[in-house]
């Protein structure tokens, strides 16, 4: 399920991030979603690829632990972690910012797996 879908969850961002328009780093904030979430090349998926496993090597976890997103924000990583076939959950405070999550969760069918 690599890349994840995220047309919904990103519809929302923006809108969520409308507020923030004009601003100096808004481009780049909204680039960086895409990129999060494989829709623009941000490499994140490849890094990722790589560094779970290393990771999983180095410190002999086994081949697919589970993985703690703790401050997981919108959840774009999570998401992603979970689309390369590693489990991940997510947790965070900001309950505006988990409810993106939720719905790239839900559109990713990740919705009973990565809790946010």
């Amino acid at each position: 399920m690599y890349p994840p879908k995220s047309e919904k969850f990103l519809q929302s961002v923006v809108k969520y991030l409308e507020k923030f328009r004009g601003h100096q780093l808004y481009d780049f904030i909204i680039n960086d979603y895409f990129a999060k979430v494989e829709q623009k090349d941000g490499g994140y998926g490849r890094w990722l690829s790589y560094l779970i496993p290393y990771l999983c090597r180095y410190y002999n976890f086994g081949e697919k632990p589970k993985i703690l997103d703790f401050g997981c924000g919108t959840g774009a990583i999570t998401v992603l972690i979970n689309s390369l076939g590693f489990p991940a959950i997510g947790i965070d405070i900001y309950q505006e910012h988990l409810s993106l999550a939720n719905i790239l969760a839900e559109e990713n069918d990740f919705q009973n797996k990565p809790s946010f």
